[in-house]
């Protein structure tokens, strides 16, 4: 899907709904847990911990879902596993890349002994999705680089 195939595609305001459109409810599901699993849950630091939950509420939001739903869901259907049968069952590697964006920057709100833990683990689940880790730093380091060209 290219830039223009985007813009045909719009149905929202919100690009990262549109985006998201296609995507089933157990795929959903699976990016919340993620985006739970990922959230800042250390309150040493507050403000840290605000713009984590912000990020969280902000996915939920564009995917529709809640995460309470994605837990009911994982509780009935098993964990890691189906999650991961899931997250590669998305073609879409723009989608995953916005993910692995979103992921990182919840991460790096974390303190030091998280950060190094959940570092590890979306490592291991990219690679499962066929990123090596090259291609996840070039992700990150393009993101921070477009982030810097627009004063984000």
């Amino acid at each position: 899907m290219g830039l223009l195939d985007l813009f045909r595609k719009k149905t929202s305001d919100n690009p990262v709904v549109d985006l998201y459109s296609d995507l089933t409810r157990e795929q959903r599901y699976s990016i919340m847990q993620l985006y739970s699993l990922f959230n800042v849950t250390c309150f040493e630091n507050l403000e840290n911990s605000k713009i984590s939950y912000g990020i969280l509420m902000t996915a939920s939001n564009d995917l529709g879902v809640t995460i309470q739903q994605a837990n009911k869901y994982f509780e009935t259907h098993g964990q890691f596993v189906n999650l991961m049968v899931q997250m590669r069952s998305i073609n879409d590697k723009s989608i995953l890349d916005i993910l692995l964006l979103d992921y990182m920057k919840m991460i790096a709100l974390s303190n030091e002994e998280k950060r190094v833990q959940r570092c590890e683990l979306i490592t291991n689940i990219y690679e499962e999705l066929g990123y090596t880790e090259d291609d996840i730093i070039e992700r990150i380091e393009k993101a921070a680089a477009m982030a810097g060209m627009f004063n984000l």
